[in-house]
């Protein structure tokens, strides 16, 4: 689940976009054969979140940064005097590439991202996001519909 070594930037969201349904696929094999490990429905949003902490947990030295900068941003425009504070966060949306947003998107589902989700959604963040991307097209009723607006 590593990121070849001398990718750098969107570069690596790119990567790591590639890998994850083949390493979702793989990650569950590996589960189905282990005894006593609790049966999870295909592309249910627990199964989808526990693997999603994995694959966090084995990118978390660039992942974390990564999110924690992007939601201080936000959170930055949220909490600051300005006027039109979607004006701000559109700016910051705007940066965010396809699979930056899909791994936005399971992150914020994560206990890693939790806190993010609601201003995720106040802000609209996820507004360019293409839901053909999910893991299941039902995933995309996990946020209120202001995440897309």
């Amino acid at each position: 689940m590593k990121a070849p070594p001398g990718y750098q930037g969107k570069v690596c969201f790119r990567n790591w976009f590639d890998m994850f349904r083949p390493d979702l696929d793989e990650w569950r094999r590996r589960r189905a054969n282990f005894p006593g490990a609790p049966k999870l429905l295909l592309d249910s949003r627990d199964e989808v979140l526990t693997f999603y902490e994995d694959f966090y947990n084995e990118h978390e030295t660039l992942l974390a940064p990564y999110f924690r900068n992007l939601y201080h941003v936000i959170k930055f425009v949220k909490t600051s005097d300005i006027q039109d504070k979607r004006r701000y966060t559109s700016l910051a949306r705007a940066q965010l590439s396809k699979h930056e947003l899909f791994l936005l998107f399971y992150d914020c589902l994560s206990s890693q991202g939790k806190g993010f989700k609601p201003l995720v959604e106040e802000f609209g963040l996820l507004e360019h996001f293409d839901k053909k991307l999910l893991l299941n097209q039902s995933h995309a009723e996990l946020y209120a519909s202001s995440a897309y607006q």
